[in-house]
């Protein structure tokens, strides 16, 4: 009994340490500085066309609810067409005179462009609360709703923009000579900020 006992001892040390012996090493990727910024720099690009694309949506869905209350009034017969047919054609250039990632730096753009959006929209939604019977037309009600809804979706998308094309900008700033290395026009790819076309 002994001799089965020492027996099963040594064999589980005889075990163990063959499994003790050293593993052959794996080759585990390395990644550089250089790997670490392009990451970082194609998610910052990511992210502000992610950002870009969600104001483009809300601005877009502004657009057509302010098309779908002028069509309502139209509908109704509620409003002169030679008051309405005009604001039907100023609401679909809206998405000619529209600003560009690019156009933003000019403030002339912008403006025209917030002018031409607010004018638009303040003479439809006047038109539709100056009907007599505007507090019993509910769906008016809720387009004029949406309208405000969308435009405060359009400002809030600028803001969150802006925020994100600093920290891109500075990143450029602070990894130039890395970024060279991996696109030569990183250095000239920053992003203006509707802040700036604002001041």
């Amino acid at each position: 009994m002994n001799k089965l006992f020492l027996v099963l001892v040594v064999a589980c040390m005889c075990s163990t340490l063959l499994n003790c012996r050293k593993q052959p090493e794996q080759n585990l990727p390395t990644f550089t500085s250089a790997d670490s910024v392009t990451h970082i720099y194609l998610e910052y690009k990511d992210s502000l066309m992610d950002i870009w694309n969600m104001l483009m949506h809300a601005d877009n869905s502004r657009i057509a609810t302010v098309r779908n209350l002028i069509h309502e009034l139209q509908s109704a017969g509620a409003s002169d067409p030679r008051f309405l047919e005009p604001l039907i054609h100023r609401t679909d250039q809206l998405l000619r005179i529209r600003f560009t990632p690019k156009t933003i730096s000019n403030y002339d753009v912008v403006e025209e462009y917030d002018f031409a959006a607010a004018s638009v929209i303040t003479e439809a939604i006047t038109a539709a609360q100056s009907l007599p019977d505007y507090s019993s037309r509910t769906y008016l009600q809720k387009l004029i709703s949406e309208i405000y809804y969308h435009d405060s979706l359009v400002v809030a998308y600028r803001h969150k923009y802006d925020g994100v094309a600093k920290h891109y900008n500075a990143f450029l700033d602070n990894y130039k000579n890395i970024l060279k290395e991996i696109d030569q026009a990183a250095a000239s790819d920053r992003r203006p900020l509707f802040e700036l076309a604002e001041e």
